[in-house]
């Protein structure tokens, strides 16, 4: 999905190897660095620098989606989806997590603050964190990292089965607990 990237090939593997191939992707090359530089000169050239909210983004420019692209940013078992996987793509045990490039612009509008480091910490978080919330077809992942302080992830499973990041950001502890009040009374 990104020009001149080699996904970390993961069909077939197991999760914790699978783990690796992607940590290792996103810390290589400075492929993280790279594709957030494509992401920020975007946002500076398509929205004003006083956007601070936006519901959806979408890139018309197919030029810019595509130099933009997408990003392997973590991965899912099969028995860590809340969802599980659809029976036509039972063979494969592991999938691969994706931050699209409009999410990504939409994170940089909002959650500006995030860092690479930041970033980094999500094939962690997807991997070990607490799945707290499932509504339809989204679930949120929250993982405290001690003094790396706690953070939230939302994941969205598409018709397609193919798993999109839809936000990330740093929470606060009275956010997991209404996180986990929320999914026992059956809430969003």
């Amino acid at each position: 999905m990104v020009e001149g990237y080699a996904f970390p090939q993961i069909e077939g593997g197991d999760i914790a190897q699978a783990g690796t191939a992607v940590r290792a992707f996103l810390e290589g090359d400075a492929v993280l660095d790279r594709f957030l530089a494509r992401v920020t000169a975007y946002r500076r050239r398509a929205f004003a620098p006083t956007t601070k909210r936006f519901r959806i983004v979408r890139i018309e420019d197919k030029a810019a989606r595509v130099r933009i692209g997408g990003l392997a940013i973590g991965v899912l078992s099969r028995e860590r989806s809340p969802l599980g996987f659809a029976p036509d793509i039972e063979v494969d045990p592991v999938r691969l997590v994706w931050l699209s490039p409009e999410t990504a612009v939409k994170q940089i509008i909002h959650h500006a603050d995030l860092t690479a480091a930041d970033y980094l910490r999500l094939p962690d978080l997807l991997e070990y964190g607490e799945i707290v919330a499932v509504d339809g077809r989204r679930f949120s992942f929250f993982f405290d990292f001690g003094r790396g302080g706690l953070y939230r992830a939302v994941v969205k499973q598409a018709r397609t089965n193919e798993l999109f990041l839809t936000t990330f950001h740093p929470a606060q502890a009275r956010n997991l607990r209404s996180a986990r009040f929320h999914a026992r009374a059956g809430r969003k």
